[in-house]
């Protein structure tokens, strides 16, 4: 699973935050940082680290880093109302998998047995997954923003020296 290149998934229907495509094309010298996190209403370990995630969110608002929560529930409303009383509790991009997309191209294919499971993308390559209490997943994050960050510095310093 490590290693997978994840190619843009559809079907994704967003509730809140900026609509993308997942596995979406990257500009070129850019180096983009995606985590997605598979949660659901009904869990209860995910409704302790939908917090924890949101603060991370933050920690990482001004690198080149997007974090996406997304359900396989169907029931809109359901996932509506359960974002909204979260309010800033859950204070990032959040989606419906109504088609079953991102599950496919990532959940199942890397085995994972709950939810919250998140992956960390690097340019849409699968670099990390597991738990996003994990203290591992902070620190891979960290390492892929400041990659990202490392990355967009040079070009801007290349570009200012032209």
């Amino acid at each position: 699973m490590i290693g997978t290149v994840i190619q843009p998934l559809k079907g994704l229907e967003f509730i809140k935050g900026e609509e993308f495509v997942i596995g979406g094309p990257i500009e070129e010298g850019k180096n983009k940082v995606l985590v997605v996190e598979f949660w659901a209403t009904w869990c209860p370990p995910c409704r302790t680290s939908i917090p924890h995630i949101t603060e991370v969110a933050h920690k990482y608002k001004t690198k080149d880093v997007t974090i996406v929560g997304v359900t396989n529930e169907q029931d809109e409303n359901t996932v509506k109302n359960f974002v909204e009383d979260m309010g800033d509790k859950m204070d990032y991009t959040v989606a419906i998998d109504l088609e079953r997309s991102a599950r496919n191209a990532l959940f199942v294919p890397s085995k994972a047995s709950g939810i919250p499971t998140a992956f960390i993308l690097e340019n849409n390559k699968v670099v990390w997954f597991g738990h996003p209490m994990d203290p591992a997943f902070e620190q891979t994050l960290d390492q892929s923003a400041s990659r990202a960050s490392a990355r967009a510095g040079s070009e801007q310093g290349g570009e200012e020296d032209l």
